[in-house]
């Protein structure tokens, strides 16, 4: 500041002697000007520098900022219900070979029964009986027959309407706490009248057999 105001006394000087008094006004307010233009800056620096350092102390704050010592929580797995596990039991019905006709009668004839023993060997069935009748049942019912002379705790099956045999007595106790806790009832019917072809060994060739199965009714009852 010291050459500044010797330098603003030589003009003023300058100026008085040559009797320009607005000359001089006009050059002492651009020295003014000049002398606070760095001092201004650096005020401005510092206060844009004071403002920024909050703006960040803020963002940590408020969790904006970058903090290493932050770490984010991860939401727990939603557990899933777990599913209910079904529970199935297989009963073989007794008494079936009294009911041999009714059981025929529900069943449909199978063209594969038909097929010669050569037409068998082309379409890769030997080795496997081929039945004549297929069953598919729709409808299975136990029915508990308390006035049966010969058991009161007799359950009967009844296969799309038709009495095809009885649940046999040891099983019976089983079959009744299996129904009393709402059961799924279904049955499944194999056996009867079949063909099948295999290889002779003796003779090197495919021989037929026709044979018969005894039928059998297999119940399942499922929770």
């Amino acid at each position: 500041m010291t050459v500044m105001a010797v330098f603003v006394i030589v003009c003023a000087v300058f100026a008085l002697a040559s009797q320009q008094v607005l000359s001089v006004i006009s050059l002492l307010l651009a020295v003014i000007v000049y002398a606070c233009k760095g001092t201004w800056e650096k005020n401005v620096q510092e206060l844009e520098r004071i403002l920024s350092s909050d703006d960040e102390e803020a963002g940590q704050e408020d969790g904006t900022g970058k903090d290493e010592s932050v770490v984010p929580l991860t939401p727990e797995k939603e557990q899933k219900p777990k599913k209910a596990i079904s529970q199935s039991a297989n009963f073989h019905v007794a008494g079936v070979s009294f009911h041999e006709k009714d059981i025929e009668n529900l069943g449909s004839d199978n063209i594969e029964y038909e097929m010669s023993k050569t037409e068998i060997v082309e379409e890769g069935m030997e080795e496997e009986r081929i039945y004549k009748f297929l069953f598919a049942p729709q409808q299975v019912e136990l029915v508990p027959e308390p006035e049966n002379p010969h058991d009161p705790n007799a359950i009967k099956v009844c296969m799309d309407g038709v009495h095809v045999g009885y649940i046999k007595k040891g099983s019976i106790s089983r079959v009744k706490n299996l129904l009393a806790g709402s059961g799924k009832v279904s049955g499944e019917i194999t056996g009867g009248p079949y063909k099948y072809v295999y290889m002779d060994e003796d003779s090197d060739k495919y021989e037929m057999e026709n044979g018969t199965a005894p039928y059998s009714i297999v119940i399942s009852i499922t929770k």
